[in-house]
């Protein structure tokens, strides 16, 4: 009884950073939030938006020998329509318990449908992953956590060793995390000004600038965003594009960009709480309820996933390249 009524307190705000997280939940989500790499999560990742297709499935899980298969089309999740539960919930969706299992409604690229029960496992999330690409460096951020500075400035400096003249930042599918992270990135590639301005319930305010670590150049840089990218990943799209820092190619973002905490209850559940107002760059550009449009807008296709193909990351790449030169 209690979790209903405080999910459905928590759906009645109608704000994407105020949700209810049961026990389970919390546990994988908070492990997610420090940094871990383990995270007990469905072995497959999907699109927070319509239509919903699966982005991934895990080698060797439960999913996969089930016949779940990239492209495929989740349209219902334990039996309620996928489009009909909140962003405040869904992106919660998969974390929960190992051993606990989901029924996803598949529906295949040929149209058929059938119910598949999705076991919850332990599934190996790397914060950082990177690739060299040609003379572009390609690093994926899974979220923002608190030690992320300590993961990627080795990344980059690693990455520039290699000869890499350029990056492309792929932030798909990243939920957000810590906002001083977000800024200490930010301030690789933006050589100073006001990055963010956060104003709390009793009307303080408080500004996050450019902290001068910018690198040489800086370089150029590709973002990749899409229905997936929330909170800051929102504020690092943003902020690029407001002070022409990088291009920003995907899919426009949600606009679930706000500052909030979680409070634990005393049965281990969890209440994410919005805690402060959000506003970006010099302009105090407002991207809650509005999202962030890219430069270059291309979408995945089922056929895309299903192949492996990544028309966005293609794009990025080639247009990083092209400002890189001979």
């Amino acid at each position: 009884m209690q979790r209903e009524a405080l999910t459905g307190m928590a759906e009645a705000v109608r704000d994407c950073h105020t949700a209810y997280l049961t026990r389970d939940q919390w546990q994988s989500i908070d492990a997610d939030l420090r940094g871990q790499e383990l995270i007990d999560s469905l072995p497959i990742t999907f699109q927070l938006d319509a239509p919903y297709l699966i982005e991934s499935v895990v080698a060797g899980s439960n999913a996969e020998a089930q016949g779940v298969r990239p492209g495929d089309r989740i349209a219902g999740f334990d039996g309620v329509m996928l489009d009909q539960v909140p962003l405040s919930q869904r992106k919660f969706l998969s974390a929960g318990a190992a051993g606990s299992t989901a029924r996803l409604d598949i529906q295949r690229p040929d149209g058929s449908r059938r119910t598949v029960p999705v076991r919850r496992e332990a599934v190996d999330r790397p914060v950082v992953v990177t690739r060299v690409i040609g003379n572009v460096g390609y690093i994926r951020l899974r979220t923002f956590t608190v030690n992320l500075s300590g993961l990627i400035d080795p990344t980059i400096a690693s990455l520039s060793d290699q000869g890499v003249r350029g990056f492309v930042i792929d932030l798909r599918g990243n939920l957000g995390g810590e906002l001083n992270s977000d800024i200490r990135l930010l301030s690789r590639f933006i050589p100073s000004g006001l990055i963010a301005t956060d104003t709390g319930r009793d009307g303080r305010t408080e500004e996050y600038r450019a902290d001068g670590s910018v690198l040489a150049g800086p370089p150029p840089l590709a973002v990749l965003v899409d229905g997936g990218s929330l909170s800051a990943s929102e504020l690092f799209a943003e902020a690029i594009q407001q002070f022409y820092a990088g291009e920003i190619v995907g899919t426009r973002t949600p606009g679930c960009l706000l500052g909030s905490t979680f409070r634990t209850l005393s049965d281990g559940s969890s209440l994410q709480v919005t805690a402060v107002t959000v506003s970006v760059g010099p302009r105090q550009t407002v991207v809650n309820n509005v999202g962030v449009r890219p430069d270059v807008t291309l979408l995945m296709t089922a056929a895309d996933f299903a192949a492996g193909r990544d028309p966005q990351l293609d794009r990025a790449v080639a247009d990083v390249q092209a400002l890189i030169g001979p």
